[in-house]
């Protein structure tokens, strides 16, 4: 694993972490609320739900079963037909996983001149050379000696060297070169003082390679947190966005409705109004006919009287 990848993977790694399950997520399910969780993990949660809405409220539970509440922010979610496995993935984040992953396994370096099977596991990589050694196959075929003495020795699962070949030692405090043991215990004699400030001149611009190497990665790594930071930035504001058109919608869609609702009810008020008129006039209509059948049957009565008729034969 590179520094630049070690100081990422520090940088970002509670965001592989699923906050229900506790472990790097795994299928991620982004809701859109923005927040992320295994896609098991919804599907638990989401069946707890249920069998707390059907033993609540029986009648409910049908509607109810097409909702699941985000875990972390508690906005409830409509489901589709398909439930949980209908919502989006977070491929960028299955994708940095699965990268990391791949990394972790790439760090498990075998021994490249290992007569063993399987490999021993290596323990040294020379920069040189470009070979992975074993403890004991580094010993045997990269004595740190002779056309070995200076190359640079690193440990295969950092970019950064852990061990430089230091044959000859020297105080870079006073350019003085002193007595030094080589990789195995063998006391040697140090070279001339022309080598000795050759070799100090070789740590110093190493040195200044590291800085320099440093520095860059120190600014790639803020790049990185820029970078999330601005995602998580113009997330929120998409967000705001979107809850403000909907907002804007929903206010539409009231005044719509009122409109509407105002509308309906004031052409039932007309047609009631024109029922009860019609109604009354009936009425006027129906006392009007009562009194004028009275005012006939007077006259009939009447009339039958002076005619010398007998009231009750006439129809």
């Amino acid at each position: 694993m590179t520094r630049l990848t070690m100081a990422v993977s520090t940088g970002i790694s509670d965001e592989l972490i699923c906050s229900i399950c506790l472990d790097t997520f795994n299928t991620p399910i982004l809701l859109p609320c923005a927040h992320t969780f295994c896609k098991q993990c919804l599907v638990n949660v989401n069946e707890r739900s249920k069998l707390r809405r059907q033993q609540s409220a029986p009648s409910d539970g049908a509607k109810s079963d097409q909702i699941i509440a985000c875990p972390h922010c508690r906005l409830e979610v409509k489901l589709g037909p398909d439930g949980v496995n209908g919502l989006p993935r977070n491929t960028s984040l299955a994708n940095i996983i699965l990268s990391m992953e791949e990394d972790k396994r790439a760090r498990n370096v075998v021994c490249e001149v290992c007569d063993y099977d399987p490999a021993r596991q290596a323990s040294k990589i020379c920069a040189d050379c470009s070979v992975t050694y074993c403890a004991q196959c580094f010993r045997q075929l990269h004595p740190m000696r002779g056309a070995f003495k200076y190359h640079v020795i690193k440990d295969p699962k950092s970019s950064y060297p852990v061990q430089r070949c230091l044959s000859p030692l020297f105080d870079l405090r006073s350019a003085r070169v002193t007595p030094s043991r080589d990789g195995y215990g063998t006391d040697t004699e140090s070279g001339d003082e022309g080598g000795a400030v050759a070799s100090q001149d070789r740590l110093e611009k190493l040195r200044r390679q590291i800085k320099s190497k440093r520095k860059e990665l120190n600014g790639v790594m803020k790049t990185v947190q820029s970078l999330l930071k601005t995602i998580e930035e113009e997330t929120e504001e998409r967000m705001r966005e979107i809850r403000s058109v909907c907002g804007q919608i929903n206010e539409c869609v009231g005044e719509k409705e009122a409109s509407l609702l105002t509308t309906v009810s004031q052409q039932r008020h007309e047609a009631v109004k024109q029922c009860l008129n019609l109604s009354s006039e009936v009425k006027a209509q129906t006392l009007s006919l009562d009194l004028l059948e009275d005012q006939v049957n007077d006259v009939i009565s009447v009339t039958a009287v002076h005619s010398g008729t007998d009231v009750s034969n006439v129809s």
